[in-house]
C-alpha cells in the first residue's frame, strides 16, 4: 500500500511537469505558428505612418482645466502619498547608494593597499568552506600565511568568498599587500579577485540610484515646444500629457489595384516613438475573401515571445519525459483526469440546456455566419491626433526612447557579463569534473512566497570509493525527480561536495538565458536609440 501511495505522488509530479510543458509549448507554438503563418501567406508592402490614433487619456475639451487645490498638511490622503513617495525615493536612491558606497570603500581600500602597502610572498594553507543548505551552494575563503617585515608569521582569512570552487587552491603561492603598522590588514595581490565585487556594487548602485533622478529630470525639466500643459487633480504642473494614452499608428499603403489604403494598427503603446508619422515601414497585408485587408507590421517580437514560452516548455518536457514511467498509479491519475474533464463538460452542457442555449443561438449572437473583419484596426473608437498634438509629444517621445535605450544597454551589458561568467564557470567545472552515476536518495523542500519547491538529494560514490551526498541546486514544483531515480553526476575531484546533476545541454540554460536576455536588451536599446535620433527627421517630413 505504501509503495502505491509513493508511486501515486511520483505519477502526480510527472503529470504536473507534462501539463506545465504542454501549456508552455501550446502558447509558444501558437505564437510562433502565427508569426510564420503571416510571413508565408501575407504579401509584403512598403507603407508610411501618416497619423496617430489615440485612445484613453484626457479628452481635448478637458485640457486646460485648472488644477484642484492640494490638501493641507495632516488632511489624510496627500500626507500618506507624500510618505509613500519618500519611502519610494529612499528605497530606489538611498539603498542603491549604500551599495555603491560599499563598493567604493572596497575598491579604494584595495587600491590604497596596493599603492602604500608592503608586498610579500604568501601561501594558501587551506580554504574555509561555508555551506548554504537553502540553495545547496558552497562558498570558499582562502586562508593565507605570510611573514611581515618584523619576522612575525600571520595566518589570516581573505575578505572575499566565492562560490563554485576555491579561487586559490590550497598550497598555491600568492603575493599579498599589507600595512607595516597593521600587518593583519592585507589583500591578495590579484586585481579582479578584489575589485570584481567592488565594481559590481558601485556600478549597479550608481545605476539604480540614477533612475529616479533621471525620471524626475526627464519628467519635469524637459518640456516640448508648443506643448499644452494639462493640469488635473493629483498631477503636478508641467505634465505634458496623460500617461494613460495609448497610441496606434495609422498606415498608408498601396493595395493590389494601386489605390491608397489606410489601416489603423491593432497594437497600441503608451510611447509615441514607435509610431511617429513619416516613418516608412514594411507591412504584411493579408486580403480576406470579402476583400477586407488585415495588416500587420513586420518585426521579431512574435518570434521572441514565442521562443520565451517555447524554450521553458522544451526544458520542462525534456525533464518530464526523462522521469516518465508507466505504472498503475499513472494510469489511475490519467483516467481520473479524463473523467474530471468529461464531468465538467457534461455539467456545462446541462446548464446550457436548462438555460435554453443552443448552438444556433450562439451562432446568431456572435454572428459567426458571414463574419467580416473591420479594416479600422484596434483604435477605431479613438481619435486622430492633430499635427499640433503630435508636435507637442514628439520631444517627449524622443527623451523617453533615449532614457529607455540607456537602461536597456546598461542592463543588457550586465546580463551579457553574467552570461560570460556563468558560462566560463560551467565550462571549467565540466572540463575538470568527473562524471559518475548517482541515485536520488530523497526529496527536499524549500519554502517560498508561492509555496514550496522540491529538489533532489543525491548520493553518489567517487572513483576513490567515497560516498557523498549533495543537494541539487535546481528546485521546482512539482519535483523533477523521484526517490530512487538514477542520474548522472558531475563532481569536482578537489571538493567532492561540489557536484551537480548532469542535464546535458540544459546545463547551459542559465548562461544561455542570461545571454539571450542580454542580446534582446541590447537590441531594444539600439532600437530606442535609433528612434530617439530619427524622431525629428521623420516628423519634419510630414509636418
Amino acid at each position: 500500500m505504501f509503495d502505491f501511495v509513493f508511486d501515486l505522488f511520483s505519477a502526480w509530479n510527472s503529470l504536473g511537469l507534462m501539463l506545465m510543458s504542454f501549456v508552455f509549448l501550446l502558447i509558444g507554438g501558437a505564437i510562433l505558428g502565427d508569426f510564420f503563418y503571416w510571413r508565408m501567406k501575407a504579401r509584403r508592402v512598403v507603407g508610411t505612418i501618416v497619423s496617430v490614433r489615440v485612445k484613453g487619456g484626457t479628452p481635448p475639451e478637458e485640457e486646460g482645466a485648472t488644477e484642484e487645490p492640494r490638501m493641507v498638511r495632516g488632511s489624510g490622503k496627500n500626507e500618506g502619498e507624500a510618505k509613500g513617495k519618500v519611502m519610494f525615493v529612499l528605497f530606489f536612491v538611498l539603498f542603491p547608494l549604500i551599495f555603491a558606497g560599499i563598493g567604493g570603500y572596497i575598491g579604494v581600500d584595495y587600491l590604497m593597499l596596493s599603492a602604500n602597502g608592503v608586498r610579500t610572498h604568501a601561501e594558501v594553507v587551506r580554504n574555509e568552506e561555508s555551506y548554504d543548505s537553502e540553495n545547496g551552494s558552497t562558498t570558499y575563503k582562502a586562508v593565507v600565511r605570510y611573514t611581515d617585515q618584523g619576522g612575525y608569521v600571520h595566518e589570516e582569512k581573505d575578505s572575499f568568498s566565492y562560490g563554485g570552487s576555491p579561487s586559490f587552491d590550497a598550497g598555491s603561492r600568492v603575493d599579498v599587500f599589507y600595512y607595516p603598522d597593521d600587518p593583519s590588514h592585507f589583500a591578495i595581490a590579484d586585481f579582479w579577485h578584489n575589485m570584481a565585487i567592488a565594481i559590481v556594487f558601485f556600478a549597479f548602485g550608481i545605476g539604480f540610484a540614477s533612475i529616479v533622478p533621471a525620471l524626475l529630470y526627464f519628467g519635469g525639466k524637459v518640456k516640448p515646444k508648443g506643448a499644452r500643459q494639462s493640469f488635473r487633480a493629483g498631477q503636478r504642473p508641467g505634465k505634458r500629457y496623460d500617461p494613460n494614452e495609448y497610441y496606434y499608428p495609422v498606415y498608408e499603403y498601396k493595395g493590389r489595384d494601386g489605390s491608397l489604403k489606410t489601416y489603423t494598427g491593432t497594437l497600441g503603446a503608451n510611447m509615441l516613438a514607435g509610431c511617429l508619422p513619416g516613418r516608412r515601414v514594411t507591412l504584411l497585408v493579408a486580403t480576406r475573401r470579402d476583400g477586407q485587408d488585415k495588416v500587420r507590421r513586420t518585426g521579431v517580437l512574435g518570434l521572441i515571445f514565442g521562443l520565451i514560452f517555447l524554450m521553458p516548455g522544451v526544458f520542462i518536457g525534456h525533464v518530464a519525459l526523462q522521469n516518465f514511467e508507466a505504472s498503475p498509479a499513472m494510469l489511475v491519475l490519467m483516467l481520473g483526469g479524463v473523467g474530471f474533464v468529461l464531468y465538467k463538460l457534461f455539467g456545462v452542457v446541462q446548464k446550457a440546456r436548462q438555460a435554453g442555449v443552443t448552438f444556433e443561438k450562439i451562432k446568431k449572437e456572435f454572428k459567426f455566419e458571414g463574419v467580416t473583419v473591420s479594416s479600422k484596426g484596434g483604435g477605431e473608437d479613438g481619435r486622430d491626433l492633430t499635427q499640433g498634438e503630435i508636435a507637442a509629444r514628439m520631444e517627449a517621445a524622443k527623451v523617453q526612447a533615449r532614457f529607455v535605450a540607456v537602461i536597456c544597454l546598461l542592463v543588457g551589458c550586465g546580463l551579457l557579463g553574467g552570461a560570460w561568467y556563468t558560462g566560463q564557470d560551467m565550462r571549467l567545472f565540466m572540463e575538470s569534473g568527473i562524471t559518475v552515476d548517482g541515485e536520488v536518495a530523497s526529496i527536499g523542500s524549500r519554502s517560498s512566497d508561492d509555496g514550496y519547491t522540491y529538489y533532489a538529494i543525491v548520493n553518489y560514490v567517487t572513483r576513490e570509493g567515497q560516498s557523498v551526498t549533495f543537494s541539487d541546486s535546481v528546485s521546482s514544483n512539482p519535483a523533477m525527480h523521484a526517490r530512487g531515480d538514477q542520474v548522472r553526476v558531475i563532481y569536482d575531484p578537489s571538493d567532492v561536495r561540489h557536484a551537480m546533476i548532469d542535464r546535458g545541454i540544459m546545463n547551459w540554460l542559465l548562461s544561455g538565458g542570461f545571454g539571450l536576455g542580454g542580446l534582446l536588451l541590447l537590441w531594444a536599446g539600439l532600437y530606442n536609440l535609433s528612434l530617439s535620433a530619427g524622431g525629428r527627421r521623420s516628423s519634419s517630413r510630414r509636418m
